[in-house]
C-alpha cells in the first residue's frame, strides 16, 4: 500500500541480505511486495531494540548478562515475572565427559553428569545488530581447542529469543549442553515427537522414570505451569533432559569409537527460548517452532505484464489451530495431490476445514500408502471432515 517495511541490512554470511519484517503471508502461499527506491527504511523504528554487552531489550523482554556471557536475568515484561529461578544462570554452556560403555557412538550413559565443566572463557562480546527488525549480541567462548561463536538475537516482533552457534570442534569424548533453569513449577515435560506430542516426567522417583535422563524429540520440548510455560525449540538437535524445573539441549558430541574423528570442524545449528502465557497449546509453541524450522523463503522476480501472478495466494488453510497440515506432495502415481493433517492438542473436532486456493474436482481418503479409504465431504473449494486427538487424516485431491 506504498508503506515502507521495517528493514535492516543482515551481514552474517558471505554476503549482506535484507532483512525484513513481513505482513502475515498466507497460509502454503505467498504474498507479492513490490521494491521501490526509499531513503532509509525503518530507521524511525530504531529506538524499539537495545543492544549492549551487559544485555539486550525489546518490547517483549529484558535480559541480563554477566561477565561471562550468561544470561543471569530474564524478565518477562508482558507477564510481569522474572522467567529463570532465583539466583540462576540460563544459556549456561556445560562441557561432560562422554564415555559411553555400550558404544560411543549410539549410547550416552546416565555416568556422563559425574565429570561437568562450565564452558565460561568468553573471548568477545560484540554488538553487531541494533535494529530495527532484529538486535544482535555476538559472543565467543573457548572450550579446550574448539570455539563456540553465538549470535543472541532479539526481535522487534517475535518473541522468539534465538542462539544462532557456529562450533569450531576439536574435542573428543565431550558431550555439550545448553541450560535454561525455569522459573516454573511442573511435574511433567512436553516433547514434540512425530505428528504429537508425549509427556515425560522431570523427577527420577522410580527407576523408569531414571530412564528418561535423555529423551529423543523433534523440534521443542515446553515446561508449563498452570498459566506459564517456558519453551526450548531447535532447528536440528533432538537429545533434551529436563529434570525438576531446569531444561537442557544436547548441541553436540563427539565420540571416538568406530570413527576417531567424528563430528570434528564445522557446525552450525539454531535454538530458541519461547516464554508464554499458558501451556504449549496457548503459547502456539508447535507454531513458533514451525517458523524456526520452516522460515520464510524470499523469491526476487521480474515484473509480469503479460501474465501476471495475484499478489497474493494460499494453497490451502485450515479453519482449526490444534490441527496441523503437514504434508502437501504429489501422488505416487502423479494423480492427484496428496494432502496430510495430524490433531497436535489432543483436541476433538467434528467440524474441520480445509479451505484450497482452487475448487476441489474430486476428493477421497486414503491411508499412509495412498491406497484409497472411502469418501470425504466436499463443497466448492472445501473439504469436510471429523478428527480424534492425535488422529492422522490423509487425503487424495483434485484440484480445479
Amino acid at each position: 500500500d506504498g508503506t515502507p517495511l521495517p528493514a535492516q541490512i543482515d551481514h552474517d554470511g558471505a554476503r549482506a541480505r535484507l532483512l525484513l519484517e513481513t505482513p502475515e503471508i498466507p497460509p502454503l502461499g505467498y504474498l507479492t511486495l513490490p521494491l521501490v527506491s526509499a531513503p532509509r527504511p525503518g530507521m524511525h523504528m530504531q529506538g524499539e531494540l537495545s543492544v549492549s554487552p551487559a544485555g539486550l531489550e525489546n518490547a517483549f523482554y529484558r535480559i541480563a548478562l554477566d561477565d561471562r556471557g550468561r544470561i543471569v536475568s530474564l524478565f518477562d515484561k508482558c507477564a510481569g515475572r522474572e522467567v529463570l529461578a532465583p539466583g540462576t544462570v540460563a544459556n549456561a554452556l556445560l562441557a561432560f565427559e562422554d564415555r559411553s560403555v555400550l558404544g560411543e557412538a549410539w549410547e550416552i550413559d546416565l555416568h556422563y553428569q559425574e565429570k561437568i565443566r562450565p564452558v565460561d572463557e568468553l573471548l568477545e562480546v560484540v554488538v553487531e545488530e541494533t535494529g530495527p527488525v532484529r538486535g544482535t549480541l555476538r559472543l565467543a567462548w573457548r572450550l579446550g581447542g574448539s570455539t563456540i561463536v553465538q549470535r543472541l538475537s532479539i526481535y522487534r516482533r517475535s518473541p522468539r529469543i534465538d542462539f544462532r552457534t557456529e562450533l569450531d570442534w576439536h574435542e573428543h569424548q565431550v558431550l555439550l549442553k545448553a541450560a535454561f533453569p525455569a522459573n516454573v513449577r511442573a511435574t511433567f515435560a512436553t516433547y514434540e515427537i512425530q505428528f504429537g506430542s508425549i509427556e515425560r516426567p522431570t523427577h527420577w522417583n522410580t527407576p523408569t522414570d531414571t530412564a528418561h535422563f535423555e529423551n529423543p524429540a523433534q523440534r521443542w520440548v515446553d515446561l508449563s505451569e498452570g498459566n506459564y510455560g517456558l519453551a526450548l525449540l531447535n532447528d536440528c538437535k533432538h537429545g533434551y533432559d529436563v529434570k525438576d524445573n531446569v531444561l537442557r539441549l544436547t548441541l553436540h558430541r563427539s565420540p571416538t569409537d568406530p570413527d576417531p574423528q567424528a563430528d570434528q570442524g564445522h557446525h552450525d545449528l539454531v535454538y530458541s527460548l519461547l516464554p508464554h502465557a499458558g501451556t504449549w497449546r496457548e503459547g502456539h509453541v508447535l507454531r513458533h517452532a514451525q517458523a524456526l524450522n520452516d522460515p520464510l523463503r524470499a523469491a526476487l522476480i521480474p515484473a509480469q505484464p503479460h501474465r501476471p501472478l495475484p499478489p497474493a495466494f494460499s494453497l490451502a488453510r485450515v479453519n482449526a489451530d490444534h490441527v496441523v497440515l503437514d504434508t502437501v506432495k504429489r501422488a505416487e502415481d502423479g494423480d492427484g495431490w496428496i494432502v496430510r493433517l495430524y490433531e497436535a492438542w489432543q483436541y476433538r473436532n467434528e467440524a474441520v476445514c480445509v479451505e484450497f486456493g482452487r475448487p476441489l474436482r474430486h476428493a477421497v481418503e486414503c491411508n499412509l500408502l495412498e491406497e484409497e479409504a472411502g469418501p470425504v465431504q466436499i463443497e466448492g473449494p472445501r473439504l469436510t471432515f471429523a478428527i480424534a486427538p492425535c488422529e492422522i487424516r490423509t487425503f487424495r485431491v483434485w484440484l480445479a
